[in-house]
């Protein structure tokens, strides 16, 4: 909404202020955690925030903003990353990534999941739609260090920590993916099952094209 702000806060609130004052218009409590992203509507008229280690991102009316207007969840409990979610040009989804290495699709009219699909096989932390194209960005990965077994009488060694290795099917060698098919103004219809070597999406920016068109 032009002449407003946004800002989120260690302790979990949100605040709200104007282009010309210091003092919140607004403060909303509810998430556990730091607030590590808010973001508005294409239309101004609510606002979205997340925190680190919660689950919910909160839906604000910033006309009415006595309490959330709905919530929704999202696999993020224990890591401290921050998972980053985006709305799509239609303004009628909010797509977010999750530790499951799912991407979690909401419908902003009611805040209910329409649809998820396997994005990696480690914490998907970012998603980010394009803007007039029908195509999405997302990143993944996290830090795991494999600590060797030690035998009896031996000592740890500097600088002997590696990277874990991703688990890949013994039998195939690939891990299932889904692959969400969206349709007509945005909106997600079908999700459905392919094959791919899944362990190749970690730690990287993978795109991902619809079948759609924004309205």
């Amino acid at each position: 909404m032009p002449g407003l702000l946004a800002a989120g806060s260690y302790d979990g609130s949100v605040g709200l202020y104007g282009d010309l004052g210091r003092e919140p218009m607004a403060v909303m409590h509810g998430h556990r955690g730091g607030v590590t992203q808010v973001l508005f509507s294409r239309d101004g008229n609510f606002l979205y925030s997340g925190a680190r280690k919660d689950p919910t991102i909160y839906c604000w009316d910033v006309r009415n903003t006595a309490g959330a207007v709905y919530s929704m969840h999202r696999c993020v409990t224990s890591t401290n990353q921050r998972i980053a979610f985006d709305i799509d040009p239609s303004n009628r989804h909010l797509a977010t990534g999750g530790e499951d290495g799912q991407v979690w699709v909401f419908d902003l009219a009611s805040g209910s999941k329409v649809a998820s699909f396997q994005a990696a096989q480690d914490t998907v932390n970012g998603f980010s739609f394009h803007p007039c194209l029908p195509l999405a960005a997302t990143s993944s990965g996290n830090r795991r260090f494999h600590l060797p077994a030690l035998t009896p009488g031996s000592s740890p060694e500097v600088g002997s920590v590696s990277p874990e290795a991703p688990s890949v099917s013994p039998e195939t060698g690939v891990l299932p993916r889904e692959s969400a098919s969206l349709s007509g103004a945005g909106i997600v219809t079908s999700v459905h099952d392919v094959s791919t070597p899944l362990h190749k999406f970690n730690n990287c920016l993978a795109m991902w094209q619809f079948q759609c068109k924004w309205a």
